[in-house]
């Protein structure tokens, strides 16, 4: 089937008599009980989009009837829907469908009657029912219910590849779906389109590890305003919430306007870490042990088609605060254990300042602190300059235990530095930071750098530097200090 670029329909075209309506003396009506189809495959290619749905009918039972009042069609069918835009398919893919309904098409009024029926997708069942008054410009008001006492209704929509990610999960809860289509959608008008959603009292446990994230609790709603175009839609979660076993999680989500989403989002939560592998089967960490913290107060605006210029119009609102309270593991990719790592960092409108950062990794230990200029525009890849300010200290750097891969490496640097200290500067563009292809391009400035060697038993102490990180090589404009005395 084709449906051209002016909304017809090949089928219906190939179809239509030729003899005029006035030249037909009375109707012809049917009644055919039962039809019965095996195995067709159909598939609708829409010429203005290039939208290709694909439905492979396993097997369907029709029934048709038409008098002169009305035509009624009842129909159940079992099919496997999927939909093709820009030669790749979307998240309807391989999607098991069944549909059970009977409408009933009144002939004078032009009034189309979708009496209570039921649509199972996957193992979600929706319930629909609603009208479409055609003579009145497509005048739609349709309604889609769900109730589910799992995340089935989730999975449904979900694309089929992660569906092995939530097997791996068992869950409860009551989720509820409740959509309502309403108004005309002939002649350039569009319905309105709401939706509500819920969770109440769920829950999800990993099988594996038997990790339980208790008391999750959410709303929300989506609507396109009753107007067309993606900057009309609306979505928004609201006190989505969830005790996991040691911790707390709560959260808000407003976007609006999906062709530049206006996103505004608040999160809390903090987790123990060592909770939080198990529930999503980190297996990269052994003895991961600590606490994180996050508190985020996010509003932006993103232009999709020109996300460089976003930053220039944002209305924007940025707070967040990240907290690590001894954090430590181990990790077959690196054969010492980190210790004791403890970090704050706080956003608050363009510039991220790290409070502290310490960590211990087998004997050496390093202490951080500083500030970024323009993180917003870092993220929205500007070429705003941006400046990196750190303070790095630490009583000792192991060098050969930290470079070492073995019990015996040739490689690895023997020596130590005692009570090494340096200021270091960074100014660069936002777009060099996450678009170099090696080190970030841009100038660095080293002052103050203090460190005393073991096996060169000399303190190097007030060395200042200025260098330039090219595309393909360095430039050293200055490099002096002090070596003991001299």
């Amino acid at each position: 089937i084709v449906q051209h670029e002016d909304g017809e329909l090949n089928i219906t075209n190939a179809l239509s008599s030729t003899k005029p309506v006035e030249e037909i003396e009375e109707d012809f009506n049917i009644h055919l009980k039962s039809i019965t189809l095996v195995d067709v495959d159909i598939s609708k290619l829409n010429e203005s989009n290039q939208l290709i749905v694909e439905s492979y009918i396993n097997q369907a039972e029709l029934a048709f009837k038409t008098s002169d009042e009305l035509v009624s069609v009842s129909v159940g069918a079992q099919m496997e829907l999927n939909v093709i835009k820009d030669d790749d398919t979307t998240f309807f893919k391989h999607k098991q469908l069944s549909i059970d309904s009977k409408v009933e098409y009144l002939k004078d009024k032009e009034y189309l009657v979708i009496n209570p029926s039921e649509l199972e997708l996957g193992n979600a069942t929706f319930t629909g029912e609603g009208t479409i008054d055609f003579a009145d410009d497509f005048n739609l008001d349709l309604k889609l219910y769900a109730k589910k006492q799992d995340f089935e209704l989730f999975k449904a929509l979900a694309p089929e590849e992660i569906y092995p990610v939530l097997d791996r999960y068992e869950n409860a809860g009551e989720i509820i779906v409740d959509v309502q289509v309403k108004g005309k959608a002939g002649n350039g008008n569009t319905p309105a389109v709401d939706a509500s959603f819920s969770c109440t009292d769920a829950h999800i446990e990993n099988n594996l590890t038997h990790k339980r994230l208790d008391e999750l609790n959410f709303s929300g709603s989506f609507t396109n305003n009753g107007m067309g175009g993606l900057a009309h839609m609306e979505f928004r979660i609201n006190d989505f919430s969830a005790k996991p076993e040691a911790g707390t999680f709560s959260s808000k989500l407003v976007v609006k306007n999906f062709d530049s989403p206006d996103i505004d989002m608040t999160l809390d939560s903090d987790f123990d870490l060592e909770f939080l592998a198990s529930f999503i089967n980190i297996t990269s960490f052994d003895k991961l042990d600590g606490d994180v913290q996050l508190h985020m107060k996010f509003h932006d605006i993103i232009d999709l088609t020109h996300p460089e210029k976003s930053i220039e119009k944002l209305n924007e609102a940025y707070y967040t605060e990240i907290l690590i309270d001894n954090l430590s593991f181990t990790s077959s990719a690196y054969h010492l254990p980190l210790d004791d790592l403890d970090l704050k960092i706080t956003v608050e409108g363009h510039e991220a300042q790290i409070d502290y950062f310490r960590v211990k990794v087998g004997h050496s230990d390093l202490e951080m602190s500083g500030h970024f200029t323009d993180l917003p525009a870092i993220l929205h890849h500007t070429n705003d300059v941006v400046t990196a300010d750190l303070t790095i200290k630490s009583k000792l750097l192991d060098i050969e235990e930290l470079t070492r891969l073995g019990d015996v490496d040739s490689l690895a640097i023997n020596e130590k530095i005692d009570d090494f200290s340096m200021k270091l500067k960074f100014v660069t563009t936002a777009r060099n930071f996450t678009e170099s292809p090696h080190l970030p391009v841009g100038e660095f400035f080293i002052d103050d750098l203090f460190a005393k060697l073991e096996h060169y038993p000399h303190t190097l102490h007030d060395f200042h530097g200025d260098i330039f990180v090219e595309d393909s090589n360095f430039r050293i404009i200055d490099f002096s200090g002090m070596i003991d005395e001299s």
